[in-house]
């Protein structure tokens, strides 16, 4: 599993085998300090261009349990969604995709050879 925090020296790196089904990724967003346990918020995996490559919404109060039970809030990520090169995970206000994201983390993603 890939854990991403937010202050990172180089971008986390993901290798992806062939067939993988699944990548599970572990990231430790920050909620803006006004977050109600009631708003909501979507989690994106956007490619250099922009294109949304997945996106999961979530409510505060979900973000803020895995948190405090694990540390980490953990996604399976259809491996398909990501293709070879660097991808950027936001988490923004649900208003829409138009809103500027309140947390923001990158990462590579290589395709690892055969075994």
């Amino acid at each position: 599993m890939t854990e991403m925090n937010t202050i990172q020296a180089a971008p986390a790196t993901i290798n992806i085998r062939p067939g993988q089904p699944f990548v599970p990724l572990a990231v430790v967003p920050v909620l803006p300090q006004a977050a109600k346990s009631e708003d909501r918020f979507l989690i994106q995996i956007r490619d250099p261009g922009g294109k949304i490559d997945w996106e999961v919404e979530m409510d505060a109060s979900e973000i803020i349990r895995d948190l405090e039970v694990a540390k980490v809030v953990t996604f399976l990520i259809p491996a398909r969604n990501l293709l070879e090169g660097r991808h950027e995970l936001v988490l923004l206000g649900a208003a829409g995709p138009s809103s500027e994201p309140v947390w923001r983390t990158s990462f590579q993603v290589r395709t690892a050879p055969a075994p």
